[in-house]
């Protein structure tokens, strides 16, 4: 354990993820908060998969995941992960469309991967930080390799992150639509995509609706879209 004098992860969440990792030296990375649960497994699925020729360009794996609360209750679970591995494209599709639930604590990386990609996209409170890393690492490992099996758990207790609070919507809708616009710069050979398009539509609805509480009108939706044409 490492005590900070500062507490950086209350307004910078994704620097405090990466002056952890610069304090480590070990070749792999796996994000874990303290009431997270992982599978009794975990470790040795991770080696097995290690172990297993691949032809990707680095290491990037992924759980599966579910969502507890407080009480070590399930709350809902990703489908289940097949063999194999899954695009960088497919991956964020799959999140833009609500299809999967996403948490660091399901990736394990390579420092390797860490470096290549230029460490983590920063967004304001870490909104989006996350969904647009993992698309980082997936591209530059060439996909995310896929570990069924016992899913990871994510604690998500209300009120006790800013998912589920509206103190900090401002930043959350500001961080949205800097996740446009990495976007637009990321995929910009798919910007013309119907099922892009599509998945956006989903996104940003969801993100107005429930994220940021119906704060802002969700009649706004197609206002925000211009970014995508624009930017």
């Amino acid at each position: 354990y490492h005590r900070f004098s500062e507490n950086m992860g209350g307004k910078d969440l994704v620097a405090h993820w990466e002056r952890c990792i610069q304090l480590s030296a070990e070749p792999f990375i796996w994000l874990f908060s303290d009431d997270d649960l992982m599978p009794a497994d975990g470790v040795e699925r991770v080696m097995e998969a290690l172990s297993r020729p691949h032809h990707q360009r680095g290491y990037f794996f992924r759980f599966p995941l579910a969502v507890i609360d407080g009480e070590n209750k399930r709350i809902r679970a990703n489908r289940p992960l097949e063999e194999g591995s899954v695009s960088c494209y497919r991956l964020l599709l799959d999140k833009l469309q609500g299809k999967i639930d996403s948490a660091a604590v399901e990736y394990v990386f390579s420092r390797e991967i860490w470096q290549s990609a230029g460490g983590f996209v920063h967004f304001p409170m870490a909104w989006c930080s996350d969904d647009a890393t993992w698309a980082t690492f997936a591209r530059h490992a060439g996909g995310v390799i896929s570990l069924p099996g016992q899913p990871v758990c994510w604690r998500n207790v209300e009120g006790a992150n800013i998912s589920n609070s509206a103190g900090h919507d401002k930043d959350k809708l500001h961080a949205t639509i800097l996740f446009l616009r990495w976007m637009r710069n990321m995929f910009s050979d798919y910007v013309d995509d119907p099922e892009l398009i599509s998945a956006l539509q989903c996104y940003i609805h969801t993100i107005l609706r429930i994220s940021l509480h119906k704060h802002y009108n969700i009649c706004g939706l197609w206002g925000y879209l211009w970014l995508w044409e624009d930017l």
